[in-house]
């Protein structure tokens, strides 16, 4: 949201690719969750914190739905408009 308030919907770099955080995971034998509901991630997380030891949460973000814009431009950025 932060490029489309300050560049007018100019995208740069916002097909970032990932790893795959579930392989790197079982790679150190790290216990992981991937949240994909809103409704998944109390319990994901209450399982994590439950481990001795690291766990990782992924938080599907796409899979959860569009997510509200809450960027506002800093001051100075309507100065940098005006220009």
């Amino acid at each position: 949201h932060i490029q489309n308030r300050m560049y007018g919907g100019q995208n740069f770099y916002d097909e970032v690719l990932s790893p795959e955080l579930e392989s790197l995971a079982a790679l150190v034998d790290m216990p992981f969750e991937r949240v994909q509901s809103t409704d998944q991630l109390g319990p994901s997380v209450a399982a994590a914190l439950a481990v001795d030891g690291p766990a990782l949460v992924e938080v599907d973000m796409a899979a959860i739905g569009e997510f509200p814009a809450y960027f506002a431009p800093p001051p100075y950025a309507a100065d940098e408009a005006a220009e």
